[in-house]
């Protein structure tokens, strides 16, 4: 009879959505239990020979361009003090002589001058870069600096206290100006994390030369760091997230240098290859 088959409809169409529903929780509990399933020995094992190729790669790339790597044992720095609490990072003054400061500026500045674009290896475009080891002077003064007794305090950050080597992974010198940027208004970085076992900022221009500006760390009560005059250095972990702070007035220089562990560094290597993926648009 015709009530007869529409209970056998209406019996089938909920049969049916109870079968997608059942399918859809089933779906729900295999992603969650996926999720929450250790990674397999084999996968761990895969990933950590990759990590180990990224990283005998990475040390190559140091070799050629800034040398064999540097041996960093000796005694501890006592002008390296801890700031931006309650994460490890470390400031100390005058690390570099004003004259030096002074001279990488100008060995910089003659090579902006024949670049055709702004910033080429940093995270934004709002500035001028170059690598270090395009500029002579400053790639050997960086190279005695890191190998000096008055750089081993900047060892205390955790992340590279067992280092008894460290490979220079790359170092810019980088130039923040308000007319460099796109709104000609502030010239800064986003929050980042850099590639690096231990990041080392130097500033090249006094606090006077500049308005804004310093590396602001990320965090419970973000914190700003200034450094007051050329030379006076910052140290912290590169997987510390952080940022240029806007420089509005004025012009801004710094040398940072990006450290890497002659000693496998699996979290500096999965941020590195995740970031490789990224550029890949394997992933967003």
């Amino acid at each position: 009879s015709q009530s007869s088959r529409m209970q056998c409809a209406c019996s089938d169409s909920i049969y049916a959505s109870m079968t997608t529903r059942a399918a859809a929780a089933a779906l729900l509990l295999l992603t969650v239990a996926r999720a929450l399933t250790p990674l397999s020995t084999h996968h761990l094992a895969a990933e950590h020979v990759k990590n180990v190729q990224r990283h005998e790669s990475d040390l190559a790339d140091s070799a050629t361009r800034w040398g064999a790597p540097i041996p960093v044992t000796g005694d501890d720095d006592a002008s390296w003090r801890a700031v931006a609490a309650p994460r490890t990072v470390l400031s100390a003054p005058s690390v570099m002589p004003r004259a030096v400061a002074k001279r990488i500026k100008r060995e910089a500045d003659a090579r902006f001058a024949s670049q055709q674009s702004m910033s080429r290896f940093s995270m934004t475009e709002d500035l001028r870069d170059c690598h270090a080891d395009e500029l002579p002077r400053t790639k050997s003064w960086l190279r005695a600096f890191v190998a000096s007794q008055r750089f081993a305090g900047a060892l205390r950050v955790p992340e590279a206290s067992n280092a008894t080597s460290l490979a220079i992974y790359d170092a810019l010198v980088v130039k923040y100006a308000p007319d460099l940027a796109r709104d000609r208004a502030a010239s800064g970085q986003p929050v980042h994390r850099d590639f690096s076992t231990l990041t080392l900022n130097i500033a090249l221009s006094d606090a006077d030369d500049f308005i804004g500006g310093g590396t602001r760390f990320e965090g419970p009560g973000d914190v700003t760091l200034t450094p007051v005059s050329a030379g006076d250095a910052v140290a912290h972990a590169g997987r510390t997230r952080h940022a240029g702070a806007a420089t509005t007035e004025g012009e801004r220089y710094v040398l940072v240098c990006f450290l890497a562990s002659t000693a496998p560094d699996h979290a500096r290597l999965a941020l590195a290859r995740a970031m490789d993926l990224r550029r890949a648009g394997k992933y967003a």
